[in-house]
């Protein structure tokens, strides 16, 4: 049970990291994919 458990904690960190980093470094699928002409600012 602790190895399972370990491993979807694992599997939270990462992607959570994830997010945040390619969010920082401006590569989230809301700045690749919308055009200027759809973006609201």
């Amino acid at each position: 049970m602790k190895p399972m458990i370990a491993g979807v904690l694992a599997a939270a960190v990462i992607s959570v990291g994830a997010w945040y980093a390619l969010g920082q470094l401006g590569l989230s699928s809301q700045n690749m994919f919308s055009g200027s002409n759809v973006r609201i600012e």
